[in-house]
Parts: C-alpha cells; sequence; structure tokens
C-alpha cells in the first residue's frame, strides 16, 4: 500500500510543479507543455495499473479484511480517466503545435 501513496503523491507534485512553471512562464514552454502534459497522462495511467495490481494482491490476515472491490476500481477508473484525457490533450496539443508551425512556415506575410 506505500507503493501506491507514493505514486499517488509523486504524480500529484509533478502536476503542481509542471502546471506552476506553464503557467508562470507559458510562452518560453511552448511544445514542452504538451509534452509534459502526455508524459503527467501516461504516467498517471501507469500508476493506476500499479494501484490496482497492487490492490488486487493476496494479503495476510482476517478473512473479513478483503480488498474492497468497487472502492479499488472507482479509483482506478478515476486516475485512468484523468491520465487518458491528460494524453489526449497533451496529443492534441502537439498536433496543433506542429500544424500551426508547418502553416507559420509556409505563409511568411504573419
Amino acid at each position: 500500500m506505500t507503493i501506491n501513496w507514493i505514486a499517488i503523491i509523486f504524480s500529484f507534485l509533478v502536476s503542481v510543479v509542471s502546471l506552476y512553471r506553464l503557467i508562470a512562464d507559458p510562452i518560453r514552454y511552448g511544445m514542452k507543455r504538451f509534452i509534459l502534459l502526455t508524459v503527467i497522462g501516461c504516467i498517471t495511467m501507469i500508476g493506476a495499473i500499479i494501484f490496482y495490481w497492487n490492490a488486487s494482491l493476496p494479503k495476510v490476515g482476517p478473512i473479513g479484511n478483503g480488498p474492497n472491490e468497487s472502492l479499488n476500481w472507482a479509483v482506478f477508473l478515476m486516475f485512468m480517466t484523468l491520465g487518458g484525457c491528460c494524453a489526449v490533450a497533451g496529443a492534441y496539443g502537439i498536433g496543433k503545435h506542429i500544424s500551426s508551425e508547418q502553416r507559420d512556415d509556409e505563409d511568411p506575410s504573419n
């Protein structure tokens, strides 16, 4: 269970630090913000898979202390949705950034 909290705290800290940097200086981090968003999404999805795998492992203890499947599924689906949205938004931003750079190269009048 310790690995789960470490992954959640690490993901939260990376998100907060990256958002602070992007908000403080958005022009400096043109394409980097979309790459970072994609990486954060992938890390969050990997963390969700690790969480669910670790929660599903058999534990030693009384019979009544089994895993709470509904809570595990809720946390897993929440983090997978969050990570998927971040990854898709980052990939969309990368595509838009590349297409706008190509458009600017073709039309030098701007």
